[in-house]
């Protein structure tokens, strides 16, 4: 296992162990949130070099580190861990949404830090940083086994890490509520910083993969994800649109421009770009779609939509797809090669059609568990007034919307 790197200035036996004993997400997300800051900080420091980062920083950075995980995939935190009840908090005690699929992860960052300090979030703070963690982390460095009472512990640690010959991560200093990390320390996080981070990965990730039991691709679900590599997917079917003349899996019209590549299973619950989850959409559904689940019965026309794909640049004899792309629908449908198109007159298979019945109703199963939505149907809305909110097949549509939502389905009855 990736472990921090050595330095004989400083006691990184201590820090390996800080992760020892968690039964919730507030360690890993608060070493993260220093990592983070002494990665950036390049000033802010005192005339002995020691960096300064608040209670309120720390807390923001915490939570803008678990929204987009909880937000975006859905992933649990587990049974103890109230991360999701400190977001709940704030947003309800600043009537503001904390929305991670909106904003990227400074502007998130910025808000938070605006919102502790503007309304005082001292409760909040205090019940995700200064009760038990912040104290905590720092225990490998401390002898506490003979003390019984948790609030003396934690005065202990707090009194104790102000003793630079500790050299523990940071000093704590309740009444300023802030934390210093000292120049040694913070030589060493900024010089050692992709290895600590992907350190810190290999842990978040076995934590979270214990709380979400056969969530897919979880070490891919960590961050806001760069834009998804679609290039040799849109050539295909480009290419296969222009000849074949598919219709929408949807629809039941034919594909034509304008249209996207969409993920059948929303990229948010997945998290992988793999050819056998992929077919054009025409970009406007795809406002509709969104991360939700397509309603089951449409599985079965994109598994002969999928077929006829493959039929038609197997039987081009496509190098490229062939050796590149070809070997994810075996992999992940487990199936036999033989079951994919052997020529132009291949039609769709049993074993190939329930390849992907079976494969789906696991993930429909496992994704409506984590609380997404399941059942996206296909439907002509309609739109009795022009002028006010309307909630029609759970989406809310605005006057201003119903332009973009145009060539989303046939309209009826637009007054």
């Amino acid at each position: 296992m990736m472990l921090p790197p050595s330095n004989k200035n400083l006691p990184i036996e201590k820090l390996v162990q800080i992760f020892q004993d968690k039964t919730a997400s507030y360690k890993l997300l608060l070493f993260k949130s220093v990592l983070e800051e002494a990665h950036k900080i390049s000033h802010n420091k005192d005339s002995n070099g020691f960096v300064e980062i608040s209670y309120s920083t720390l807390s923001a950075n915490m939570l803008s580190i678990a929204s987009y995980p909880i937000q975006m995939f859905k992933f649990s935190f587990g049974y103890s861990d109230k991360i999701i009840e400190r977001i709940n908090d704030v947003e309800s005690l600043t009537d503001w949404k904390l929305n991670s699929l909106a904003m990227n992860e400074q502007e998130i960052k910025h808000n938070l830090i605006s919102k502790f300090q503007n309304f005082k979030l001292k409760k909040i703070e205090d019940e995700l940083l200064v009760k038990n963690v912040l104290w905590r982390l720092l225990n490998p460095w401390f002898s506490l086994s003979h003390i019984k009472s948790d609030s003396e512990k934690k005065i202990n640690v707090e009194i104790g890490s102000q003793d630079l010959a500790l050299k523990t991560l940071y000093s704590i200093f309740p009444k300023e509520r802030k934390v210093l990390v000292s120049p040694v320390w913070l030589e060493y996080l900024q010089e050692n910083y992709s290895i600590l981070l992907g350190w810190w990965e290999i842990n978040f990730v076995r934590y979270i993969e214990k709380n979400n039991p056969g969530v897919p691709n979880i070490a891919g679900k960590l961050e806001l994800p760069k834009d998804s590599n679609l290039k040799y997917a849109r050539e295909y079917w480009q290419e296969f649109i222009k000849f074949k003349k598919p219709v929408c899996v949807f629809s039941k019209t034919p594909i034509e421009q304008p249209y996207g590549i969409d993920h059948f299973l929303p990229w948010s619950y997945l998290g992988h770009d793999e050819m056998w989850n992929l077919a054009p959409l025409k970009k406007s559904f795809n406002s509709s779609k969104y991360n939700h689940l397509p309603a089951f019965d449409y599985v079965e026309p994109f598994a002969k939509l999928q077929w006829n794909f493959l039929k038609f640049h197997l039987d081009k004899s496509n190098v490229k797809l062939k050796n590149i792309h070809l070997e994810c629908y075996p992999r992940d449908l487990k199936i036999k090669l033989e079951d994919l198109p052997q020529n132009s007159f291949s039609e769709p298979n049993e074993t190939f059609i329930k390849a992907y019945s079976d494969l789906y109703k696991l993930d429909y199963a496992r994704a409506e568990r984590m609380g997404f939505d399941v059942g996206w149907p296909f439907k002509v809305i309609e739109f009795i007034s022009p002028n006010l909110l309307e909630k029609t097949n759970n989406i809310i549509f605005s006057p201003a919307q119903r332009e973009r939502y145009k060539s989303c389905v046939p309209f009826i009855n637009l007054k």
